[in-house]
Formats: structure tokens, C-alpha cells, sequence
């Protein structure tokens, strides 16, 4: 086959179920997008589940799903729970209409095919944090065959789950021989950067049931010379190849979020072996992604 055909044919394919581009006169798209991302990405009509209760219904067939980016970046936030009653209370207040969801892990399923005007498609090989993960992949990146740490913990910001697992890693003097990090910053704001500084930090650490005694071990950071601003921290490589293990604390893991963010797939392109906490049924969305977890 020629190059200009087989070009042809991954063009043709890419266009193949490509359910954005249907359109039908009795077919209503409802776009949601992450929060403050509306101008980003167009035709999107929502940035909160909450809102689609205000939206007119104006056609038979309704069309739910995410933006259809890979930049994304969406953190959940606030619970399935609250995302799926919302659009339950839709459903159930509009028997005249049909809904079809795909769902990239937001909703409860199991739920909403309860209504006879409503199915759902759990969407699969999709992260909304892929772009942040493949910024990662550099040419030359070595993964190390024979790894010289057991693991690796890249913690940034705090919640008292990390700040768990860093006093575990001091109580059995883990920290000397493993490349580990707990910056224990504050969450990110529109506007506001976030920082490193030892003044911000240690009180958001003690927050968090943080101890007296190693309060001034924080900002932790026992791998590189300085700890890097929060652009390379969440675009470029860390120079953890060389790990076993990567120990991954995802973020919304009591929020009832079955939640896939780049902190997952970081540890897949850096040649570790996940040990993912989260909440439950985390695990069986790896696969769906396309990773071979056998």
C-alpha cells in the first residue's frame, strides 16, 4: 500500500464513530467541560454537572459527554454522587426525552440505566490528562533495566493522606534510599501560583495532621538539587527511571471518583510499577486506557 493511501485510510478511520460530527435535526449535543473552560473549548455548554439542570431541552435526543481534547485537564470537583443525582433529576423530570451518555468515569451508570430514557457508554482508550503526560516524553529519556531505588514518591500537593505516607516513609526509615518528595503545597487557583515557599507550606502541612517534629523537613524533596517550579513539576520528565515502584497517592480518592489523572499515567512512561491508592475499582480503568495490566 502506498503512503498516500494508507494516509487516506488512518484519515478515513479517525473519522469512523466519531460522535461529535453526528448531526441530526432531533439531536441536542450537551458538552461539559472542566471548570473556568468554556472559551477553551467550543461547542461546550456547561463547566458544572449542577448547571445542566438549567439548560432548555428543547429536542427529543440528548447527547452527554466531554470535551473531546486530550488537554482537558479535568479534576473532579466534587462527588459522582452529586454529578449523577443531578442528572438523574434530568432524566427522571423528562420522560418525553431520550438521553445517551458517554461517560469518561464521571457518573454512576449503574444508576441512570435505571431510567428507560437513558443508556450510558463508558468511554474507553480516553484521558482527560493524556497532553499533560505525553509532555513528558522526551527523545533520549532512559528507562533503567536494573533499577538502583525501590521507589519513588512524588507528592505535591497536601492532603492528610500524603502527609500519611510521609510520616510512614520517616517511622521506617525509608526516606535515605528512595527518591521521595512531599511539597505539601496548596491547591491551584486561577491567578494564583503556587508555592514552595517553607513559610506557606509548613502551615498547610500541620494542617493536615502534620507533626511539630518534622515540620521543617517540608518542602521534602531528596532527588534534585532544587525543587522545580510547578510548570517542569507537571510538564517535563522526573528523573525517577531509575525506580521500581512508584508510589502514587491520586488525588479525589474519597470522593467517590474512580479518578485518572497524569500522576497515574506518569508512573506508566517513567518505567515504574504503579502502586495506585485511590478509590475503589481504580484499577480496572487502566486497561480501558489501552495499558496491558496483567
Amino acid at each position: 500500500m502506498s503512503n498516500e493511501k494508507a494516509l487516506g485510510r488512518i484519515i478515513l478511520m479517525t473519522n469512523i464513530n466519531t460522535f461529535s460530527n453526528i448531526i441530526l435535526d432531533n439531536l441536542a449535543h450537551i458538552v461539559h467541560v472542566p471548570p473556568g473552560q468554556l472559551k477553551r473549548h467550543k461547542p461546550a455548554l456547561i463547566d458544572d454537572f449542577r448547571q445542566l439542570g438549567d439548560l432548555k431541552l428543547e429536542k427529543k435526543y440528548n447527547l452527554i459527554y466531554a470535551g473531546t481534547g486530550f488537554d482537558l485537564n479535568y479534576d473532579p470537583s466534587y462527588s459522582r454522587k452529586v454529578r449523577t443525582d443531578v442528572v438523574a433529576k434530568v432524566v427522571m423530570n423528562n420522560p418525553d426525552k431520550i438521553f445517551m451518555i458517554i461517560d469518561n468515569d464521571r457518573l454512576n451508570w449503574q444508576i441512570l440505566e435505571e431510567f428507560e430514557n437513558c443508556q450510558v457508554w463508558k468511554r474507553k482508550y480516553f484521558s482527560d490528562v493524556y497532553s499533560i503526560t505525553a509532555s513528558k516524553i522526551r527523545p533520549g529519556l532512559k528507562i533503567y533495566k536494573n533499577k538502583k531505588h525501590w521507589f519513588c514518591a512524588c507528592m505535591g500537593r497536601a492532603d492528610v493522606f500524603r502527609t500519611g505516607w510521609f510520616h510512614w516513609f520517616f517511622d521506617n526509615g525509608l526516606l535515605d534510599q528512595n527518591k521521595i518528595s512531599y511539597l505539601s503545597t496548596d491547591r491551584s487557583f486561577e491567578h494564583k501560583p503556587i508555592s514552595t515557599d517553607e513559610d506557606v507550606v509548613r502551615p498547610i502541612y500541620m494542617r493536615t495532621d502534620g507533626r511539630e517534629e518534622l515540620k521543617n523537613l517540608i518542602p521534602y524533596n531528596n532527588f534534585e538539587t532544587e525543587i522545580p517550579n510547578e510548570n517542569k513539576r507537571t510538564f517535563a520528565p522526573r528523573p525517577v527511571f531509575d525506580c521500581l515502584f512508584n508510589i502514587v497517592q491520586e488525588g479525589f480518592a474519597t470522593n467517590g471518583n474512580t479518578d485518572i489523572s497524569e500522576k497515574s499515567l506518569d508512573s506508566i512512561i517513567h518505567g515504574n510499577v504503579p502502586v495506585i491508592i485511590s478509590a475503589p475499582r481504580h484499577h480496572e480503568k487502566i486497561p480501558r486506557l489501552g495499558y496491558d495490566s496483567s
